[in-house]
């Protein structure tokens, strides 16, 4: 394929983007994800489109994926405008202009990687493909990301630090995010400064959140074309939206095209807030996912004794255990090590900072290695009171999705793991357990959905090659078709624990 090929489809792409009306556009997209949600809006008045568009399925003839709405929004954003000229306009009302501009979009990243692509790259493209993906088909509007991440920001120092970033509390920026949300299900628009009295946030509060999660669309434009500055439009650059998912134009108007990236912000984006401050917060992040995890395990089943981190050894000495251990008739059959180190953007979707990638995914491997560790001092006696099931396994539960379709990073941490191992005498091959790596969405749910024997059986296939690769829940729907009612979100009563505003609405009804 010639790179004139490729660069005459760019051209369209940037002729149809640079005559679209930038709150029509806006508008636009609003209303497609609207049609794509379940329960959306009638959209009808503001954007023609056929009937079969609405509340289609994936694979479905009219179906829209979310995160092409993301990569057209991002294009959008980065094309210098030419309105005006010719008095020509994109047509931003109808389903066939969106349909055209979109394909012109999917046709310029086909070139695009036909050009740029290289055969033993192939598997980081699958490994960046899932991280884009499969975040967005499990959602971010749930009731396990809301608890988690309000859960994992309610230490007092991360409390401390992010009232100082956001200019108000976490349960405040939480409240007015979710105010937004309510507007933005409806309505792609809000007027300027919105009036939420009635339920009890102050104009001041208000403005603060809105200044922290918007730009004016200028500012955007300009942010959005430095973040993407290596690749304007790459469908694996970084996206501005995931830090500002709203617009303002012309100074009294609020506009928020994908209602699910303002959800983020509020949740899993307050990460990029907190993590800005001291390690003390990142240690206290820690602590709290490993006690949320611990909590979850708790209360999904019933058979196992679950306990944390203990300390063993002589006095000055002691080493600490993984961060859970799980018995079932008196014996360890499962350890598990909490990481909540974050993935760096490149390590994600481009060739990235070897040394900075490695450095993070060094945890990983030692979350392994702590495990290995743990087998070999019961074996070798440097602790008492432990038996070990024949069939014991580990895993490594983490925050952010290292090792989603990508098997040369997980060979990597693994190959890191055992290099750590052979330094450590008391380590044989017998305490090097099978040990997986799961992203905490995934985990989660394999929790809701699995029994005892279920869960344990499922984690130890997801290290066999049969099903090396694969998601923790896929393996079990996979291996146990029939189950198929899942438990029931069990922290639902403990949401106006961390968050007030929730239980206050609660009691409002």
């Amino acid at each position: 394929m010639s790179k004139m090929k490729r660069d005459r489809s760019l051209k369209r792409l940037q002729n149809s983007l640079a005559i679209a009306v930038e709150s029509e556009f806006f508008q636009m997209i609003w209303a497609v994800d609207a049609l794509r949600r379940k329960n959306g809006p009638d959209v009808q008045a503001i954007f023609s489109h056929p009937k079969e568009a609405k509340g289609v399925k994936i694979g479905d003839k009219y179906a829209i994926y979310p995160w092409d709405l993301e990569d057209l929004l991002n294009a959008e954003l980065v094309t210098k405008k030419s309105i005006g000229k010719r008095n020509r306009k994109w047509n931003c009302s109808e389903w066939g202009g969106f349909a055209e501009v979109l394909n012109r979009l999917k046709k310029n990243h086909d070139l695009d990687y036909e050009q740029n692509s290289v055969p033993e790259n192939i598997l980081d493209t699958l490994a960046a493909i899932g991280h884009k993906q499969f975040r967005w088909q499990r959602g971010y509007f749930n009731y396990n990301t809301i608890y988690r991440s309000a859960v994992l920001y309610s230490g007092a120092e991360t409390q401390g630090h992010l009232r100082k970033i956001l200019g108000c509390s976490l349960n405040d920026f939480s409240f007015c995010g979710f105010a937004l949300v309510s507007n933005f299900l409806g309505s792609p628009k809000l007027e300027l400064p919105p009036d939420a009295s009635e339920l009890g946030i102050c104009p001041e509060t208000m403005e603060h959140v809105i200044s922290h999660i918007s730009k004016p669309i200028d500012t955007l434009r300009n942010d959005a074309k430095h973040l993407r500055k290596d690749g304007l439009y790459n469908t694996y650059s970084p996206s501005i939206l995931r830090q500002f998912p709203c617009a303002v134009f012309d100074e009294q108007q609020l506009m928020c095209p994908l209602i699910d990236l303002l959800v983020y912000r509020f949740t899993e984006g307050v990460y990029y807030d907190a993590i800005s401050g001291p390690d003390a917060i990142r240690n206290e992040i820690g602590s709290n996912f490993e006690n949320y995890v611990l909590s979850y395990l708790e209360k999904s089943f019933q058979e196992f004794s679950v306990s944390g981190e203990i300390e063993y050894g002589k006095k000055g000495h002691q080493t600490k255990s993984p961060d859970i251990l799980i018995q079932q008739n008196k014996e360890i059959t499962l350890l598990v090590e909490c990481k909540a180190t974050r993935m760096p953007f490149d390590s994600k979707f481009k060739q990235a900072d070897k040394n900075k990638e490695t450095e993070k995914s060094t945890e990983i491997a030692k979350g392994i290695f702590q495990i290995w560790r743990f087998y070999a001092h019961i074996r070798c006696g440097k602790l008492n009171g432990f038996a070990v099931n024949e069939n014991a396994l580990g895993v490594v539960v983490t925050l952010d999705a290292w090792t989603t379709m990508n098997h040369t990073k997980l060979n990597q941490i693994r190959g890191d793991a055992n290099s750590l191992a052979k330094k450590d005498s008391s380590i044989c091959d017998a305490d090097r357990k099978p040990v997986a790596v799961c992203h905490i969405d995934d985990f989660e749910s394999l929790l809701r959905d699995s029994t005892e024997s279920t869960f344990l059986d499922t984690i130890r296939s997801s290290i066999t090659n049969k099903f090396a690769g694969w998601n923790l829940y896929l393996i079990h729907k996979e291996k146990y078709p029939q189950i198929k009612e899942a438990k029931p979100f069990p922290f639902k009563e403990d949401i106006g624990n961390v968050l007030p505003w929730y239980q206050k609405l609660e009691q409002q009804g």
